[in-house]
């Protein structure tokens, strides 16, 4: 039986540009300014906690060079990066309560899906208690056989060096991805659990360098 694996976030839901916005927003309550095009970048495959760690060290860089920080004497340390992203989880938490637009191609896609008789699973890049309730009001909770979000637990099996080596349109930027990687463990075991061989499973990721991921899992089609 196939099985189709779906991005929850920026896929099914569009909920990058959220997430930029708060924790553009939260930089912004401490004295960084950091744009959210330039948070953009690190948000997709990354949960909120990474992608904070993520922005901020870049910044921090560019400030290091001058190019950045002249204009505020914040330093960016650890409890700057956790400050940041606890905002930055109220924040987009805030923004999720006002509701959110779910892709309805991809909705009506994965209605088919299951009518087929095919497993769906869902990666989320969110936190579980923000996941469920959207996925409550869209009706497709009792179609999904497998959630995976963020926060949910598992151990990262080792990766190879090459499928973070490279950086630009066809890898994952370097930095932290234990989230992503933690996930697909987590789906991989799942499914293979269930005997459906990788030839068998799809997956729609929400950026090519993600999917650069999941092609070691699945066959992908980058969205």
């Amino acid at each position: 039986m196939p099985a189709l694996i779906v991005a929850f976030d920026g896929v099914l839901a569009d909920t990058l540009g959220l997430r930029a916005s708060a924790i553009s927003a939260a930089c912004a309550e401490v004295q960084l300014g950091v744009a959210e095009h330039e948070v953009m970048p690190f948000i997709a495959g990354r949960s909120l906690d990474e992608s904070v760690q993520e922005v901020l060290g870049a910044w921090a860089v560019r400030g290091a060079s001058g190019a950045a920080q002249r204009d505020t004497e914040v330093r960016v340390d650890a409890t700057t990066m956790d400050l940041v992203a606890l905002r930055a989880q109220r924040l987009y938490a805030a923004q999720l309560s006002q509701g959110i637009t779910l892709n309805e191609t991809v909705r009506e896609e994965l209605l088919r899906y299951s009518a087929a008789g095919q497993r769906i699973v869902l990666r989320g890049d969110s936190l579980r208690r923000d996941v469920e309730p959207l996925l409550e009001l869209s009706g497709l909770e009792y179609l999904v056989t497998m959630l995976r979000c963020a926060d949910d637990r598992g151990p990262v099996a080792p990766v190879k060096p090459t499928a973070l080596a490279s950086e630009g349109p066809t890898g994952l930027p370097r930095g932290r991805h234990a989230t992503v990687l933690r996930s697909w463990h987590a789906i991989d075991a799942r499914l293979t659990a269930m005997q459906i061989p990788r030839m068998q499973r799809r997956a729609l990721e929400n950026s090519s360098q993600t999917a650069v991921l999941a092609s070691a899992f699945v066959h992908v089609d980058a969205s």
